[in-house]
């Protein structure tokens, strides 16, 4: 209950637009990151069962190149969702680092 009254605050905060936009940011990157992980996971599994089936694989099939293809995108979005995550994290440091700063001041 603390965390969302937390949550609740740095989505919301006036004063420091820092939070405001980095909240957004991490909230937005997370939810994208766990989407894209999962997809990410049923691609490379696809993948994975059509490279070991036992018949016989041609690797310039239309099929191959297209599932390659989609996993090398999703797999590439979550690695950016996850750089997304850290410039939310550093973006509501640098809020908070500043909030103290002025507060000595």
């Amino acid at each position: 209950m603390k965390s969302l009254k937390l949550l609740f605050y740095l989505i919301t905060s006036r004063r420091n637009r820092y939070y405001t936009i980095g909240s957004f940011m991490l909230i937005i990157s997370a939810v994208l990151s766990l989407f894209l992980n999962f997809q990410s996971f049923n691609c490379l599994t696809k993948l994975s069962e059509y490279y070991n089936s036992p018949l016989e694989i041609d690797p310039q099939n239309k099929t191959t190149v297209d599932l390659q293809r989609n996993c090398f995108i999703i797999t590439n979005s979550y690695v950016f969702s996850v750089f997304g995550i850290l410039i939310g994290v550093i973006i509501l440091l640098v809020g908070y680092w500043k909030k103290k700063k002025n507060k000595i001041n």
